[in-house]
């Protein structure tokens, strides 16, 4: 916590430095790197945030891991080992099919959304420099990506964070509520991300499974809703 403090203190008094001269104006990417290298010290220092993060309509899902005390807290890993399993898609009793339905409710228009697969670690992303997932103690992190498609011929906006989607894992039989991230690319929290005609961009839904099953996350079933509204179901194979 001195650590994070004395940090503080530094980027304050440079800022103060800063005001004192020329006017210094920051690019968005800049701006960007500055934002998470704060919030991963933060996280790094801060034993406020037990990286629990807020149940999706909980009066839906009930099937989410115990709490954890603060002592119990994970730190972020230094490394960790992946597995990645392929998805595809099963289409409903509608006329569109679960995808097509989550793009819709996201307000993602022009926008195809495909799965891409699973990952299952430590961490979500991998890579001691990432701003990550960790597992909690005894899960693993999953992490079904999505790939978002631009087909149209001008540039989009990806914007998804005032939808009501959320989304179950079905695991060997055990149900597994999302968990709600702070990272970018979280398909519910999508702001502002521009994704030129044609491009793809990779959106991810993050889960905490009991490490006794996450090696069966593949054939598990991801049940997409709409506030209490079913669209549909995904195989993720």
């Amino acid at each position: 916590m001195k650590k994070l403090i004395v940090l503080l203190l530094v980027m304050a008094a440079a800022l103060q430095a800063a005001g004192c001269g020329k006017n210094v104006t920051l690019t968005n990417e800049q701006n960007d790197l500055i934002a998470e290298y704060v919030a991963g010290t933060m996280l790094k220092y801060s034993y406020d945030n037990e990286w629990k993060y807020a149940k999706l309509n909980m009066a839906q899902n009930t099937d989410v891991p115990k709490s954890t005390s603060a002592a119990q807290q994970p730190s972020l890993p230094v490394s960790s080992s992946v597995t990645t399993h392929a998805g595809s898609s099963t289409v409903n009793t509608g006329k569109t099919s679960p995808l097509e339905a989550m793009a819709s409710e996201l307000g993602l228009s022009n926008v195809t959304v495909t799965v891409k697969g699973v990952s299952v670690g430590d961490s979500y992303p991998s890579g001691q420099l990432a701003i990550a997932v960790p597992a909690l103690p005894g899960y693993k992190v999953a992490a079904v990506e999505f790939n978002l498609k631009n087909n149209s011929d001008s540039e989009v906006t990806l914007n998804t964070s005032s939808g009501k989607v959320n989304m179950k894992l079905t695991v060997s039989g055990n149900n597994v509520t999302q968990s709600a991230s702070i990272l970018k690319n979280d398909i519910n929290g999508l702001k502002g991300v521009k994704l030129a005609a044609k491009e793809s961009y990779t959106a991810v839904a993050v889960f905490q499974v009991e490490e006794s099953i996450s090696a069966q996350t593949a054939g598990s079933t991801l049940t997409i809703n709409s506030g209490s509204t079913s669209l549909g179901t995904v195989t993720v194979k």
